[in-house]
């Protein structure tokens, strides 16, 4: 007993008189509480029930008489009488559809069902208009109770009483108004998907949200997303210690990738580290052979291009040969067939070299082949 108002769960012998009694989530399935039995219960048991034994069915049956007989003035009984997603209509608890039936039979109106002067439907959202204004409707089907929905939610009137500050999005956005340059890599995801690098640059809305969820189970096979990430990481590996010392990179990788649980479990470890491995030695080759026939390296060079009102700057870098044939090698980890999206930063790369007078030659090798713009 904490006050006048006591919140507590339905326990037996708690068969005390209160003015009103509030009986809150009576919905099918919540009430009688279902309880799942363990293994080494032999009162579960098929055949083995014996007068006396404990059934919590039963017990919530009990209560559910105690709480009807400890109401004096009022008894009130809510449940999800709709469905939250689609408004289809849910069914209440067993024991409130037995008292609604028993009602029914017992009493007589004039209008309708007894019952059905006894329940309020409230609408599916807070800001209905029901709870402000009382149509004819419900006055109709709610006769004893015409003044049953109210609401607390005072903010959501001035929406239905036509006070809510109109906003005319007829005006278009104003022109964009940067003085700093653009790069080559925003032009490109500017191509690749026009409409995200909207939202994401001029309304200022983040489309992607990163979630750091822990995986529940042990990998045995990848998925596209995994198999990419893992073989990307290869690769720098592999660039990073160079031609000679390439495969020892990535078995080092590897058996780094396996230590921190990335790679299934023995004995599923072979056939994943080939299947990551093998779709890498081609490209890599054809990479580092490729490499070897362009020449020395260059040093990075600075892009200065202005294109109307936006100004452009970036840099080049991996670029090889002569300064009158410049080469500029890129290798991708996927596939380059039917993929242009792939090249879309690469080839505003190239274009604004060209255009700003440094011609060169871009070659993008994939696993499936090599794709060169020309001068």
């Amino acid at each position: 007993m904490a006050g006048r108002i006591n919140v507590c769960t339905l326990m037996p012998m708690r068969a005390i008189p209160f003015r009103h009694v509030c009986l809150l989530g009576m919905k099918d399935g919540d009430y009688p509480r279902q309880q799942q039995p363990m293994d080494f219960d032999l009162m579960r048991q098929w055949g083995n029930y014996r007068p006396g034994d404990r059934s919590r069915r039963d017990d919530d049956r009990y209560l559910f008489l105690e709480a009807l007989l400890s109401a004096r003035d009022s008894l009130y009984i809510s449940w999800t009488g709709r469905n939250v997603r689609d408004n289809s209509e849910r069914p209440p608890s067993v024991l409130v559809a037995q008292l609604r039936d028993h009602i029914n039979q017992r009493w007589h109106t004039d209008q309708g069902e007894p019952v059905d002067a006894l329940t309020v439907a409230h609408p599916l959202q807070p800001f209905s208009a029901r709870y402000f204004f009382h149509s004819d409707q419900d006055a109709a089907n709610d006769s004893l109770h015409s003044d049953s929905l109210h609401t607390y939610a005072n903010e959501w009137r001035a929406l239905h009483d036509g006070q809510a500050p109109a906003v005319s999005n007829d005006q278009p956005l104003p022109p964009l108004d940067s003085d700093e340059p653009i790069t080559c890599a925003a032009l490109g995801r500017f191509l690749k998907q026009p409409v995200a690098h909207f939202f994401e640059q001029r309304l200022k809305a983040r489309l992607k949200q990163q979630r750091q969820v822990l995986d529940d189970s042990e990998p045995f096979a990848f998925d596209g997303l995994q198999r990419f990430q893992l073989q990307d990481q290869l690769l720098s590996e592999a660039l990073r210690a160079g031609p000679e010392h390439a495969g020892d990179a990535m078995a080092h990788t590897l058996d780094r990738l396996a230590g921190s649980g990335d790679l299934p479990l023995a004995p599923f470890d072979e056939g994943s580290r080939d299947s990551l491995l093998m779709p890498l030695s081609q490209p890599l080759e054809h990479y580092f052979a490729l490499l070897a026939e362009c020449g020395a390296p260059q040093p990075q060079q600075e892009i200065r291009l202005n294109a109307g009102p936006l100004q452009i700057e970036d840099w080049l870098t991996d670029l090889r040969g002569s300064a009158a044939n410049s080469q500029r090698l890129v290798l991708h980890t996927g596939k380059l067939k039917e993929r242009f999206d792939k090249l879309t930063r690469d080839w505003t790369l190239h274009l604004a070299a060209c255009a700003a007078g440094c011609p060169l030659t871009t070659h993008v090798q994939g696993q499936d082949g090599r794709i060169t713009l020309p001068t």
